[in-house]
């Protein structure tokens, strides 16, 4: 209830001040909100709804105060929080309710695990991931380490962020527990988030934005090669190409599910 979720953000607020304003700005670069930011900074005249800077970039401009994005997440306080916390609290009451929590705990840890090595591009864990797994894992070391380098350049070092939020935002096993599923509670609210609509554009903007996406484009080059080695870094985990059994889905975006 309201005292529990009272006592953890008086425990741990500080520890999520990164990664809400980190997730604020992603949330506003998904809404479509920095649509018609140049990599300046400077806003585009013509070009004002076409997407002309990566997450990276909109992470740099909001640090280097070029960037304002509404304030979704950041500065959580108690009663703002109070509704993501009951549903977690719900889950993790149907969990004890049917003799799965101890399970869910311990798959949580692992799962955290996992995460973080392969941010660092260390899944070499015995705890942490499958043998299969760590088998393919330690023969593509040096690429896994490369791809995460790439990885936490491209998104700013979001990913770290929020793995080191779930190892330090949490007393025992249980409580980053809580930590993971509330992060997966903001996620799902950030996944929910649909672009704003483009109105029609005139002749001039049309011209004026080819300009504008043109000096734009360099900045997304890094996110699409990204994204490729992403799949197959996962592909080679999950199974796709060395009979791995990682966890799906959620390890290349790095955000914990419930």
């Amino acid at each position: 209830g309201a005292a529990e979720c009272e006592a953890y953000w008086t425990a741990h607020g500080e520890k999520w001040k990164r990664p809400l304003e980190l997730m604020d700005v992603r949330a506003a670069w998904r809404a479509g909100e920095c649509d018609g930011v140049l990599p300046s900074g400077r806003e585009s005249r013509a070009a004002t709804t076409d997407r002309m800077i990566s997450l990276a970039q909109a992470l740099e401009l909001y640090d280097a105060d070029k960037l304002n994005v509404r304030r979704r997440f950041r500065n959580l306080t108690p009663p703002e929080l109070l509704p993501r916390f009951e549903r977690v609290a719900s889950a993790r009451d149907a969990l004890i309710e049917t003799g799965k929590w101890n399970q869910a705990v311990v798959e949580s840890e692992k799962r955290r695990e996992f995460d973080r090595a392969l941010i660092e591009g260390d899944v070499e864990s015995e705890d942490a991931s499958p043998a299969a797994s760590r088998f393919v894992a330690k023969a593509l070391s040096p690429a896994l380490k490369a791809a995460a380098g790439a990885r936490n350049r491209a998104d700013g070092g979001a990913l770290l962020a929020m793995a080191k939020l779930q190892e330090t935002a949490g007393a025992d096993a249980e409580e980053r527990w809580l930590t993971a599923a509330l992060l997966a509670d903001i996620e799902s609210e950030i996944g929910a988030l649909e672009p704003r609509a483009a109105p029609q554009k005139t002749y001039s903007q049309t011209s004026d934005a080819a300009r504008d996406v043109e000096e734009g484009n360099s900045g997304l080059l890094l996110g699409v090669g990204l994204a490729v080695v992403s799949i197959v870094v996962q592909q080679l985990l999950s199974g796709g190409g060395g009979g791995g059994g990682g966890p799906p889905g959620g390890i290349v975006e790095g955000f914990p599910r419930i």
